[in-house]
């Protein structure tokens, strides 16, 4: 695993109504090695009809508090209600945690997002990620996030089996 863009964070902002949204934006290059490994890491899937990456680059969040409360494990956790935008593309996220109150925050798993087919493999022109997140519900004090960008590889799972049964 490769950090593209260290962790970026981006602090709530508390508005009049009783709604706290957040906006940030940050820009990331890609290295000409990076784009190059990724730009020849693409494969179609097992039903032909998508093209996949062997690398990947992944967007994760996780709360300032969980990075300096843990060793080097830190979980990822997602921003309530956020949207994510890479290079004015929207991008797909994890599906929602269902809840049975109305009017709640939307809550999705803890992942990292794949942005790989939103970004420019270019090393010469940047990538530009938007990040808007809010909340509806009063907890005192907001939680303030960061989000990093990863340069990653894709393993399968006999890869991963032959990896841990190696001595």
């Amino acid at each position: 695993m490769c950090v593209i863009s260290p962790p970026n964070p981006i602090p709530p902002v508390k508005h009049v109504s009783n709604e706290s949204q957040t906006l940030a934006n940050f820009y990331f290059l890609l290295s000409p090695q990076q784009a190059s490994d990724v730009a020849t890491s693409t494969y179609f899937s097992g039903d032909q009809s998508k093209i996949e990456f062997r690398k990947q680059i992944l967007l994760r969040f996780t709360t300032i508090g969980d990075i300096t409360n843990t060793g080097t494990y830190v979980p990822d956790k997602l921003p309530p209600n956020l949207y994510v935008f890479v290079n004015n593309k929207v991008v797909a996220l994890p599906q929602p945690k269902p809840t049975a109150k109305p009017n709640s925050d939307v809550i999705r798993p803890g992942r990292p997002i794949d942005i790989t087919e939103y970004c420019r493999l270019c090393p010469l022109i940047s990538n530009l990620v938007e990040i808007s997140w809010f909340t509806q519900e009063n907890s005192n004090p907001l939680p303030a996030y960061i989000a990093a960008v990863y340069l990653t590889e894709r393993k399968t799972v006999p890869q991963l089996l032959a990896r841990i049964s190696r001595p």
